[in-house]
């Protein structure tokens, strides 16, 4: 199926036709194209025909079961005894030049290789960070001595507020914790194994049995002490092969080996298993029925089944992550922020999550800024490192400067003290840009024009400083003439104005930080939009509107018709929306990066993913006009005096419009219309 899809891709052919052809290929394991063909009529037509799908066919059969790409384990280790060029063959990936074994897992393990799976998480080294600057005020503080009964973790964890949380800030993930309302560790062990395709259908039965809604039941007596720890629901491998050995006699070996053959879909193996399952589940008195019913319910768990030794470390971290989040919030996300300081995308979810909390998230300075984002009494204080085009270096010249010499009152002692083979001309104009010269002297325009001349004297006083020369007039100034030397006026030149300030600011931040150009417009978005935060929890079809800021466009065209997929931010998130064919060719011209639109349309979502489909789209300065119905003016019976009625009658026929307005005369608590 999937050969066939390719080729037809690259032939060009309609996708639905493509689609169609494939599915004509039976579901069955290790079918081949060869063997579809003669079973299927209307695929051996096809391959004896000569027009565009006999050539599909033919193309297909000679690609089908060669190598599609190639593709790298996430941790896997492959460990031999020598060299690996002595057991397996070697490829260099294109990209990155990692190197790689050309045999996959399996290959290697039948060959004898040993591979273990290295998993490097980013939340180990978020609970570092956060560890480190909990310590600045807590210096006895021992994330391994934690309470694992912490009830503002569970508090944390029944709230659905896991943002920033490992394993836990999916959508659908947090709604089940809101219904489970976790109160030990067990149950965040068996949440993080159950959220997992397969086992996911599970979990309304075990939220339901926890609350006592439903009842505990047990196909079999003896399953009982294998699965009372999770309301007798199947969560974990362990738990599967417990009931093998109890109900069928299997040893652990022949246990584990069940489970393998299942999730590795190996269905010779899994047919003998169920022989050998069943026979034993006789010879220990269990009823025939019973035992195939067993057997199926684990053939359908193991295939996606966790196991409880992996999703219990799993959760350890994932419960200290809460915990610190729970208990030490400022702290817990500026690590988290300093962590995803280069995924703009993850930056924003984290900033949202901050906003929140009421965690003010406070812009870059050069005066007040580390390296990395830092918690302080107001907030936490960006780090420099995260501006674009800065880095660690640049940002770690700074601090020093400042450790060393104290606060810097202007753009020229701001360049004269900070190292300038680290911090150059584009540093300097990025800092500025992003507002972290603010605290200084002069505007954000004001600095940028001066700042050619606060580099030459900058460069100037380093150098001399380098060589040992004095100023007549006091300190390392060097002789280039008293006159230039003189501290200089900054020019007078207009501020940048709002529009420009932040987009240069969402540039080398990745998001607007000192306010947005949608806070004009909040009115109108709470009037006529759905934020876009709450996307996710919108069911397939319904009809929506949302607006927000235009940030990404990407236009495609296919067989002569162009669309376009538009990333849209508003004030709580951003969401994708889809312009196909007709709605693309009317509103082509509004799609540009920065634009400020309302869009209509309806949720559609695949693959667990929501989007909206649009079917009209207007500039949201034009929204009120455009969708405004009725225009409603309350007024004080008190004050309605005959000349105020005449001046708003005279306003009123000077401004005539399509929409209703409405006067609420009210009177005390009571109001007429």
């Amino acid at each position: 199926k999937a050969v066939i899809r390719d080729v037809g891709r690259v032939l060009g052919m309609e996708f639905g036709e493509v689609d169609r052809i494939a599915k004509l290929i039976p579901n069955e394991l290790k079918i081949t194209l060869e063997k579809a063909i003669e079973r299927v009529p209307e695929l051996q037509q096809m391959n004896e025909s000569n027009d565009e799908k006999g050539q599909l066919i033919a193309h297909a059969l000679k690609l089908e079961g060669l190598a599609r790409h190639a593709s790298v384990h996430a941790a896997a280790v492959i460990i031999a005894p020598g060299d690996l060029t002595d057991f397996v063959p070697l490829y260099r990936a294109p990209k990155d030049g990692r190197i790689t074994t050309q045999f996959d897992g399996n290959t290697c393990n039948d060959i004898g290789l040993l591979k273990m799976d290295f998993l490097g998480l980013k939340e180990l080294s978020l609970m570092d960070e956060a560890v480190r600057l909990i310590r600045l005020d807590q210096p006895e503080f021992d994330l391994e001595t934690v309470p694992w009964d912490d009830e503002v973790t569970f508090r944390l964890f029944g709230a659905g507020e896991t943002i920033g949380v490992f394993q836990f800030e999916s959508s659908g993930q947090r709604e089940y914790l809101k219904q489970l309302k976790p109160d030990n560790i067990d149950d965040i062990i068996a949440m993080n194994a159950l959220y997992r395709p397969g086992p996911m259908e599970k979990i309304p039965t075990f939220i339901a049995r926890k609350h006592g809604r439903e009842p505990v039941n047990y196909d079999h007596p003896d399953m009982e002490s294998s699965l009372a720890e999770t309301y007798g629901v199947m969560v974990y491998q362990e738990q599967v092969m417990s009931v093998a050995q109890k109900l069928a006699g299997f040893g652990l070996g022949q246990a584990y080996t069940m489970i393998k053959a299942i999730s590795k879909k190996r269905t010779e193996q899994m047919a003998e298993m169920q022989q050998d399952f069943i026979k034993g589940s006789k010879e220990r008195g269990v009823d025939q029925r019973i035992a195939e019913k067993i057997f199926g319910d684990i053939a359908v768990f193991a295939g996606y089944g966790f196991n409880r030794s992996h999703s219990a470390p799993y959760s350890e971290i994932a419960y200290k992550n809460a915990y610190l989040k729970a208990n030490y919030p400022k702290q817990y996300m500026a690590a988290s922020l300093t962590v995803a300081r280069d995924n703009t995308d993850t930056l924003t979810v984290l900033l949202e999550e901050c906003r929140r909390m009421e965690i003010e998230v406070l812009p870059p300075d050069v005066n007040g800024s580390a390296l990395n984002f830092t918690p302080t009494g107001d907030g936490i204080r960006f780090g420099l490192a995260a501006i674009k085009n800065v880095g660690a270096g640049a940002a770690q010249s700074v601090v020093d400067a400042r450790m060393q010499d104290g606060d810097f009152p202007t753009l020229q002692e701001f360049c004269e003290r900070v190292d300038l083979r680290s911090a150059n001309r584009r540093v300097m104009e990025s800092l500025i840009a992003a507002g972290a010269l603010d605290s200084l002297e002069g505007n954000r325009a004001q600095q940028f024009e001066a700042l050619d001349m606060a580099l030459r004297w900058a460069q100037k006083a380093q150098d001399d400083r380098e060589r040992g020369q004095i100023s007549l007039f006091g300190g390392e100034q060097g002789d280039s003439g008293a006159a230039e030397l003189v501290r200089f006026q900054l020019p007078e030149v207009q501020e940048w104005d709002e529009a420009d300030r932040l987009r240069k600011e969402r540039e080398l931040l990745g998001f607007y930080l000192s306010g947005h150009p949608l806070h004009r417009y909040a009115n109108d978005l709470q009037a006529f939009a759905t934020p876009l935060a709450s996307l996710e929890q919108l069911d397939e079809g319904m009809p929506i509107r949302v607006g927000g800021l235009v940030t990404r466009v990407s236009d495609f065209e296919r067989r002569g018709q162009r669309f376009a997929f538009v990333t849209l931010e508003d004030l709580t998130g951003a969401g994708d929306i889809a312009f196909f064919s007709d709605s693309y060719e009317a509103h082509s011209p509004l799609l540009q990066d920065g634009k400020a639109l309302l869009v209509s349309g309806r949720v559609s979502v695949r693959n667990g993913r929501s989007s909206v489909q649009s079917d009209a789209a207007w500039p949201l300065e034009e929204v009120r006009e455009q969708l405004t119905k009725s225009l409603n003016l309350e007024l004080p019976f008190e004050e309605v005096q005959e000349e105020v009625l005449t001046e708003l009658r005279q306003l009123f026929q000077r401004y005539l419009g399509e929409c209703e307005l409405l006067l609420h005369l009210k009177n005390g608590g009571e109001k007429d219309t």
